[in-house]
């Protein structure tokens, strides 16, 4: 295997009602927390801490919880609605701004969170037998 050739690869996450496995219908696709635009995120959030810290003495909760959403935010980097699914009645487009009200439903940041941190998922076509 040429391991210089190893990088992660997009995944997709299918959306699931809190407590099942039956699917939403809005699949997102979603890039490593290892990506440039991700790490420019982190970046851009921690000159946010260091100027809060400054300024408060530290960092408020808000200042923490801003960051990790817009962190979050910045794994999704598209998305497909099936069958009936809905926002609002309307199937969103894939802007910023709807990327974040998506995520204010605490269920989906959860899911989404969990699936950013979930590192092999971003390899999954290196493994054998893939």
């Amino acid at each position: 295997m040429d391991i210089s050739g190893i990088d992660p690869h997009t995944s997709t996450l299918h959306l699931k009602l809190p407590g099942s496995s039956e699917k939403i219908g809005l699949a997102l696709e979603l890039q490593s927390l290892t990506s440039d635009a991700c790490q420019k995120v982190v970046e851009e959030n921690q000159a946010a801490y260091a100027e809060a810290r400054e300024k408060h003495g530290e960092i408020p909760k808000e200042t923490y919880e801003e960051g990790g959403l817009k962190l979050y935010a910045a794994t999704i980097v598209g998305w497909t609605w099936e069958k009936d699914a809905s926002w609002g009645g309307e199937q969103l487009k894939f802007t910023k701004a709807n990327v974040m009200k998506v995520l204010s439903k605490d269920f989906i940041l959860r899911q989404v969170t969990e699936a950013a941190n979930e590192q092999k998922r971003f390899f999954a076509k290196y493994a054998k037998g893939s």
